[in-house]
């Protein structure tokens, strides 16, 4: 629910998984997933307005931004 909560041009999604804790731990895919589901937006949708919040907070070019699905 808190999620739900979130304004939008504060809503952020990372993940601390690793290899050591890969099994305890989802993809970042699969939890942008689901905060999209539980906020009503496509994938498509909640990637843009991480994208620019990321941007925006901490002055990131969109180059410097890994999208989920891709390895760094």
């Amino acid at each position: 629910e808190l999620v739900k909560e979130i304004p939008l041009g504060r809503l952020l999604v990372e993940s601390d998984r690793t290899a050591e804790n890969a099994e305890a731990i989802p993809p970042i895919g699969a939890i942008a997933a689901k905060v999209a589901e539980i906020r009503g937006m496509t994938e498509s949708e909640l990637v843009e307005t991480v994208e620019a919040n990321a941007e925006r907070i901490w002055q990131w070019s969109s180059g410097t931004i890994v999208r989920w699905g891709q390895q760094q």
